[in-house]
Formats: C-alpha cells, structure tokens, sequence
C-alpha cells in the first residue's frame, strides 16, 4: 500500500470520527434541551401545613396531588371524625406518603368525604401498632380505587363505651369506587356490621364479589375464593393469611368513576408532562381556596326534645341544606354556657340533625340567637329552650311487716315501706333518712323505677321496742324530703302456729281440709300464705286474714293429689318474715259408699220410714250428714249416717204426699264420698206389700205374683166344688 492510500485512509477515519463526536455532541444538547423544558414543568404548590400541632408536614400541589413527608401524625384522639384536607375536598385526586409514617393513635376519619381522591400512595409506609381509634377512616372516599393495608395493625383498636362495638365503624362506608383491595396478617376487619360494605353501589342495588389474585394479577385474578364484602371479611377474620393477599372486586356492570373536577384558579394552562416536579419547599403564598358553592344554604328548625336546667341531657334540631355535599362537616354553634354542641354534623340528601347537650351547670333559659355555621355557611337564629327543672317531691307509705327488738339484722327482722315520688329520675339515689331510733339502720340508696321505690329498715340486737313517729326520707342531692312517716318495733317475737287438720283430703278428689292459724304480734290483715313441702296435687286456697291473734288456712287438693302424711308443712305469711313450727296433712286414701237393699215398706200417702244397709270402705267412724240425690217428693233423709267398722244404716222417711213409685237411681253422698244408684220402693194404698225381706225387688213382680196366686186359689176352689156336687 502507497503513503498517499494510507494518508487518504487516515483522513477518512478521522473525519468519520470527528462526525460522530459531532452528533454525540448534538444528541447531549439535545437531551439536555428536553431535560430542561421538562425541569421547566414545575408544579406549585397552592397549600400547605401539617398533620396537627408538630406532625408530617404536608403540601397540596396545583394537580391536586398532596405528598406527605415521613414523620408522625399529630392528630388528637377525639370524635372529630374529618379529614385534616376537607377544605380541600373538591380538589385532591391523590395523597403520596414518601416515607415511615407514624400513625399515632387515631387515623379517624383521615381520609374521610374526599370524594375525587381516586389513590393513597404510601399506606404501606404506616405504623398503626398503637392506634385506638379507625372509625371512618376511609369514609366518604368514593373515588378511591385501591387500597394496600397489607402492614396495617389493628391490635390496639379500642371500644367504644356507649356502644360497646370496636372504634372502626363506618371505616369503609361510601368507598363505592373501590376495586383492589389489599389485606395483611395483621389486619382484622373489627365489628363488621357497621364497619362499611365493600363493592356495593351508591345506590345499593348492585351487590359485587371479590376474587383473591392467587397466581393471577390484578386484571386476571387466578384466586379460587369468590366472596361478597360481608363473606370475604368474615373469612379474612378467620383464616388470616401468612403474607398480604390482593382481593379483586368483580363488577356484575360497568360503574361510572366521578367525574375529575376542574378548577381554574388551580390549572396553569394545559401540560402534558407526565413527571412533574413537586417543589419541597414552599417558595410563596399559598392560593386561598374557596367554599364549594356560593348559594349554598342552610335552615334549622324547631327544637325536639327538652334541656333541663342543671341536669345532663340532650335536644336535636332539624337540619336542611341546599348545596353541600353528602358526608361528615365540620361545624360551629353559637351557643350559651353549660351546652355543647358536637365537632361535625352528618348530612345525607341535604338533612340533617343537630343535636345540643346539656350539664349540670346549665340554667334555664331561652337562647333566640343561636346559628349553625357549615362550610362557611350560616344559618337562620334559632331558640333554644332550657326549661327550669320541676320539683322532685317523695312519700312514705306504711310499713309492712315486724321489726322486734333484741333481733339480729336479717332476712328475718326487716320492714319495707313503699316510696312514691315525682320528678325523680329513674335509677339509684343515694338517701338519708333521718330520726332512726336505736339499733335501726337504712339502706345508703333506693332505686326509683317510674316514680316507685322501697325502702328497706333492718333491725339488730340493740334495737329497742316503740313507735318512731317522726321519720323522714331525703334523695341526697335534690331537695326532696318526705313527710314523716312511723316505724313500730315490737317488744316480743312475731310468732304463728298451725292447729290440726279440719276434714278430709281425699286422694284422687279435689277437695279442702282447713287449718286454725294462731298469731302473736301480727297486725290484723290479709295475708298471702305460702306452705313449705306441700305434696303434689296440694295447694293454698286464697289467703290467710288474721283477725286478733286467728285466722283459718285452707289447703286443696286435685285428681293428682296422692294418699300419703305430710308432717314437715311450715306456714309464712307475706311482709311479716315468720314462718310457722310444722304441722301435718293428711291426704286419705280413696273411700267408697255402697248402699243396700231396702228394708220394710214404705207406702203412698203414708207417714212411715224404710231403712237401707249402708257399708264403707277408708271412711273413718263418726256421725255424718247424708245426702241423698234424686230423692222422690215426699221421701227425705232422717238424721244422720253413723259409720261403725265400715257399716251403718241409713233411714229414709215418708209422708203424706208421698207416691207410690219406683226409683232406680238414688245416690247416697257421705264425707264428700258418692255410692252407686240404688232403689226406693213406694207402695200403693191397700195393696198387698212385698214381704218385708230387705228384698229390693220391684213392685211390678210382686203384683202379678199376688194376681197369680189369687187365680190359682180360684181355680183351687171350682175343682173342689165339682168334686163334692159329683159325690
């Protein structure tokens, strides 16, 4: 090869060298230029501040985007359930976490009525080891698509003490845009019927699923598990995964997101940048931001309820809105001393409620200038009416029951007196009662239910007898006092002595044997009576009245009652807490009354008497009245039935109006004990009688015995007749 080839081959190397240095050097500029357009695409920010006193710093961007810097939250645990950017609400579409956020704890309501917040960047970032309270939380956030809670704790979940249910209620509610959900071990989805459903339409007419991605992905899940939200949270709850798990919502139709909002004064003319650049600083004024709407309004209506003067209570008021947006706000209330008003109010179709609170130091009065501020926007004065509380009154009834001297405070040595009082809450107050004599003493409250209460006195071995006149009951802390009222303690021991039985008890039958009942020191009255260790089928008839020291008890059988001797029955009559020595029942076997053929004649029209046997079984001897059922007229019993060994006579006696006739179906009725039917034979006047044999053959049989005989006396005659004419 020549030097001039070679020369000519050198200089075009490096000529073709010096050309892509060139274009090197064009391509940096280049994308030094494009780098530069881009840091030019800087995005403001428009506010600004931090998570309450001394937390996360945060900034809002003119996107609509708030970044907020890693640090702790310094919101304060309290019924303030609205987010720290509900100012902001209509323009926040996205809020990026950068770092390890501590969440305290409360992450109430958060993140709550931000209705185009469509993502949370970041809640991976959060501590929530020590939060107390997740109510409504994510409440209200009805664009918000995903959430990750893969690293969320809900061990330190409180209760709420009014309700007794766990402090994440209506923590999902309204969340209606929702579509992936993520869930880790340590999160559980607490008091699930008021906690929010999950994939239900705002209008609540499309019930959607949730599929676990499994091996799929987001927009294929693979899961085998198919829930609806209530399903899927009571399985989480029991079958906690070992690593966070993605559930996907399945749409049965396509749901319209919100549409973006758009504010002027927060758009810089268009961009297509797809990174802006976040300032960390803030290089000036935030822009102010103002109320949604202009016309919007708000009215308060007539007071419901009644606020007492010195007394813990509640009234509401009736709230209507045009043109604020569904969801918790935060309000405020001209109000007078001694009433509060709550943080926030709830507004669903533009009603609401409004709901004041009394104390112990609010006085009566009637506030007409009272306004409900919401958003910004005041309302109508309104009249709140706090009435002067009506004056408690109490009385004292007369005791009831024994107190006795030198007893033992107990079960068995207490008075009751009946209390009544008026304007007088329901619930336990504490009392006095004052002038109790000697070895008294009383309760240190008495619970009054509707006006009504008792008040118990207990007596002990000191107590001394005699009538206290003078007492007086008083509710500590109203200025209620009774009249006075008298406690009698008794000198000696109430006692009661059951005699011997009266009658007799059968078994099988119902029936009622009496008891005489002695007393010493039991005022006169009527009592109910309760016996100890009655037999089955027995019971108390009515109540015991003692009248000076007596009184009878009447105990009654049934078909259930069973023969047998009770010996341990005690006697306890109501309010004076004295019970009887024992005494005896006896419940007799079942007895039985048979009644024999008739003895002697009895004729019509007659003054005469007819005799039958009478034979017994379980009937004790002794003299009874007898009754006789479907006697015929004229016949009546004579005396009585004497019962000796299980035999006696009974005596049945005619007179002058009384009819031949036969009657099959008398019963005769001795100590609560009927035979079987038996037959009385009337015979005419001045016909033969049946022979007097006890026989109780009817009448009929003797009278054609009589006719035969006579017939064949007649025929004996005519033979005889013949016979001697013949000879």
């Amino acid at each position: 090869m020549n030097k001039s080839y070679e020369a000519q081959l050198q200089l075009t190397k490096f000529f073709k060298l010096f050309l892509a240095i060139i274009g090197l050097i064009a391509a940096i500029t280049l994308v030094s230029t494009t780098f530069a357009i881009e840091d030019d695409a800087v995005v403001e920010v428009v506010a600004y501040g931090t998570l309450g006193e001394d937390g996360a710093e945060w900034r809002l961007y003119e996107d609509g985007v708030v970044i907020v810097e890693a640090g702790v939250s310094g919101l304060i645990l309290d019924d303030t359930y609205y987010s720290p950017w509900y100012d902001y609400a209509d323009y926040i579409t996205e809020i990026k976490f950068t770092g390890d956020f501590d969440a305290g704890e409360t992450t109430a309501g958060m993140f709550s009525n931000l209705p185009y917040l469509t993502a949370i960047h970041g809640l991976e970032y959060f501590d929530t080891s020590s939060v107390v309270d997740m109510s409504q939380t994510f409440a209200g956030a009805a664009s918000l698509e995903s959430l990750d809670l893969s690293y969320w704790d809900v061990s330190s979940i409180g209760i709420d003490p009014d309700n007794e249910e766990y402090l994440t209620s209506e923590m999902f509610e309204g969340t209606y845009a929702l579509q992936v959900l993520t869930i880790g071990p340590d999160f559980r989805f607490l008091n699930i019927e008021n906690i929010g459903i999950l994939g239900v339409s705002e209008d609540d007419t499309d019930i959607d699923y949730w599929q676990n991605v499994g091996d799929g992905t987001i927009c294929e899940p693979a899961g085998i598990y198919y829930f609806t939200a209530e399903e899927l949270m009571n399985h989480h709850n029991e079958n906690p995964p070992l690593e966070p798990e993605i559930w996907v919502r399945i749409l049965p139709v396509a749901e319209e997101a919100p549409e973006e909002p758009v504010n002027e004064d927060l758009v810089s003319g268009e961009s297509n940048d797809e990174n802006p650049v976040y300032e960390e600083t803030e290089s000036a004024e935030p822009v102010t931001i103002e109320p949604t709407s202009t016309d919007a309004t708000v009215v308060v209506t007539t007071q419901a309820g009644t606020l007492i003067a010195g007394q813990v209570g509640t009234v509401t008021f009736n709230v209507t809105t045009t043109n604020i947006a569904n969801g918790y706000h935060p309000i405020t209330v001209t109000t007078i001393p001694g009433v509060t008003a709550p943080t926030q109010i709830q507004i669903t179709d533009g009603s609401g409620a409004l709901t004041l609170s009394g104390s112990a130091t609010t006085v009566a009065t009637a506030a007409t200038n009272l306004a409900l501020t919401i958003d910004g926007i005041t309302s109508n004065n309104f009249t709140l009416t706090i009435s002067a509380p009506a004056i408690p009154t109490i009385a004292v009834g007369t005791q009831a029951g024994i107190l006795t001297a030198g007893v033992i405070a107990g079960p068995t040595n207490i008075v009751t007196f009946p209390v009544t009082t008026t304007n007088v809450a329901n619930g336990l107050h504490p009392i006095t009662v004052i002038n109790l004599p000697t070895g008294v003493t009383a309760p240190a409250q008495i619970q009054i239910t509707n006006g009504s209460g008792t008040l118990t006195l207990s007596g002990s071995a000191t107590a001394l007898a005699g009538i206290t006149n003078n007492l007086t009951l008083g509710l500590t802390g109203t200025t209620a006092t009774s009249s006075a009222f008298t406690l009698t303690v008794s000198a000696t021991a109430s006692t009661i002595s059951v005699g011997s039985q009266v009658g007799t008890l059968r078994a099988a039958r119902s029936g009622t044997v009496t008891f005489p009942v002695s007393t010493t020191n039991i005022p006169n009255g009527t009592y109910a009576a309760t016996v100890a260790n009655l037999p089955t089928g027995v019971s108390v008839q009515g109540q015991v009245t003692i009248t000076n020291g007596s009184g009878t008890l009447t105990l009654a059988g049934n078909t259930t009652t069973l023969a047998r001797v009770t010996n341990n029955l005690t006697l306890t009559l109501a309010n004076t807490n004295v019970t009887s020595s024992a005494f005896t029942l006896i419940v007799a076997p079942t007895a039985t009354v048979s009644v024999g053929r008739q003895v002697g004649t009895l004729t019509a029209g007659r003054a005469g008497t007819v005799t039958f046997p009478v034979t017994t079984t379980n009937i004790p001897n002794g003299t009874f009245t007898a009754t006789v059922a479907n006697l015929p007229a004229g016949v009546t019993v004579s005396g009585q039935v004497t019962i000796n060994n299980n035999s006696g006579t009974l005596t049945l006696a005619g007179s002058t109006a009384t009819l031949a006739r036969v009657t099959n179906n008398l019963t005769l009725t001795l100590d609560g004990t009927t035979s079987a039917a038996f037959s009385l034979t009337v015979g005419g006047t001045g016909q033969s009688q049946p022979p007097q044999t006890g026989d109780n053959t009817p009448l009929h049989f003797w009278t054609g015995l009589t006719v035969l005989s006579g017939v064949a006396l007649v025929g004996y005659v005519a033979v005889a007749v013949v016979k001697q004419k013949k000879s």
